[in-house]
């Protein structure tokens, strides 16, 4: 009954009842189940005639979703306490804000009769039980559902070892919907057993702030950015493409078939490295302060569990080229979705923000969570002259990389991306693919959309 019913091997459960111990349990998937599961164990047990088999009832946290933003939301587990039972968050919102959603117990006290029932007039309450506060987030719900059923489709389909994605209103900072793969299910706990996983650190971590990566391509509008308001860029200014030698050594552009002369605006179209390389090298000793101007190096105060703050390679002019094009630096999401509020902005540096707001229900008080400016690492008009620049990723036939996600209606400003991924002390063969889109909505509102691939 055990084995079918809880799915477990039928040998494991045979052996946990044939211990020399008053009490045995069935491990994780004996664990946490549902009252329609318990009903349905003692149905079968019923039947066949079956004694001695025992729940205990704990407080439990429901996510009717299942997957759904569920390293972000996090999820809570039952710790036993002193007062049997406790709640306490694992990772994500549940983490952070455990103490928030906690609550405290009630406690009272009464005389027993010699039928355990209390006595009248004997009941003294020394403490009233608090509810917990109730967390808003700034997740749309059909959004959330409708990014989780696209990741689970791109997973299927090319097995990435990793994979994020977010959905973010770059004008206010409020994660809309957000996602990574691989994923778990925080009702059922399926997809937690790291034996189940190709990546067994990735399950642990949120990617979104855990999990440092080489940006590559998508660096680069910020490269222009600090060349715009350093006053070293032109945009009609040709330069030679193809290949540079920085201290001997060559770096190519990506494409080999990159013509032999752009303009400085075409440069970031076509993302030439060579391009970004010429414009770090005219912004000399200043371009490594540009980069902690837009966040990098630094944490995003986000609250979450265990976030990073990525490191920068600046030591050899070699080191300080790479970083133009995104190598060479380690970044986390929350960094980049950061860095780019600056260009959706005018200038000003938005806190990507979860959420809404906290309510407590024993006072009805409300604390909510508004836009938070960081920064103003650039001016209006150099934000507004780089978002024009990136509309011809989607929109120009010659140098445009961005051209299938140009749509009718919306202006698009693009940005796409590659970077080899640094393994054992060396670039390897394999790549993280990322990009980052700006819609603008009926010249309201601007959505950033930052997802990358591995």
């Amino acid at each position: 009954v055990l084995s079918e019913e809880l799915d477990i091997d039928k040998d494991f459960a045979l052996k946990q009842l044939n211990r020399k111990s008053n009490q045995v349990e069935f491990g994780v998937k004996g664990q946490g189940i549902s009252l329609e599961k318990r009903n349905a164990i003692q149905k079968a047990l019923k039947k066949e005639g079956i004694e001695g088999i025992y729940f205990t009832e704990h407080p439990d946290r429901i996510y009717p979703n299942g997957v759904f933003a569920s390293h972000l939301i996090g999820y809570a587990t039952n710790k036993k306490g002193k007062d049997g039972s406790n709640l306490e968050g694992v990772m994500g919102i549940e983490k952070a804000y455990n103490s928030e959603l906690a609550g405290e117990n009630g406690e009272e006290t009464f005389q027993k009769s010699v039928g355990g029932n209390p006595l009248p007039g004997t009941i003294h309450v020394l403490k009233k039980a608090k509810d917990g506060n109730d967390i808003y987030t700034t997740l749309d719900t059909n959004l959330q559902v409708y990014l989780e059923s696209l990741m689970t489709q791109i997973q299927q389909k090319y097995s990435p070892d990793n994979m994020t994605a977010v959905l973010m209103d770059a004008k206010t900072g409020e994660i809309i919907a957000a996602s990574q793969r691989p994923t778990f299910n925080p009702e059922t706990k399926a997809g937690l057993d790291a034996k189940d996983n190709k990546n067994k650190n990735s399950i642990w971590q949120n990617l979104l702030v855990q999990n440092p990566y080489e940006p590559g391509s998508v660096m680069k509008p910020l490269t222009v950015a600090a060349a715009i308001q350093t006053g070293v860029f032109n945009p009609n200014a040709y330069y030679q493409a193809g290949s540079i030698k920085v201290d001997g050594t060559r770096i190519d552009d990506w494409d080999y078939r990159s013509p032999k002369t752009m303009t400085y605006s075409q440069a970031l179209i076509h993302s030439s490295n060579v391009g970004m390389i010429r414009l770090e090298q005219m912004m000399g000793d200043t371009w490594p302060e540009w980069l902690v101007k837009f966040g990098f190096t630094k944490s995003t105060h986000s609250g979450l569990p265990g976030e990073v703050t990525g490191m920068m390679q600046n030591s050899t002019s070699v080191d300080r080229a790479m970083v133009s094009f995104g190598q060479g630096i380690s970044v986390t999401v929350f960094q980049m979705l950061q860095a780019y509020t600056a260009l959706t902005n005018d200038g000003k540096m938005i806190q990507p923000r979860y959420i809404e707001k906290i309510v407590n229900p024993n006072n009805d008080h409300t604390e909510k969570f508004k836009t938070k400016v960081v920064g103003e690492p650039i001016s209006p008009q150099t934000a507004r002259q780089v978002l024009d620049i990136l509309v011809g990723t989607a929109e120009n036939p010659i140098y445009g990389t961005g051209l299938d996600y140009r749509l009718d209606h919306y202006t698009t400003s693009v940005k796409t991306g590659t970077a080899q991924i640094f393994e054992n002390g060396h670039y390897t063969t394999l790549h993280r693919i990322s990009y980052i889109l700006l819609y603008k909505l009926r010249q309201r509102k601007i959505l950033n959309i930052l997802c990358t691939l591995q």
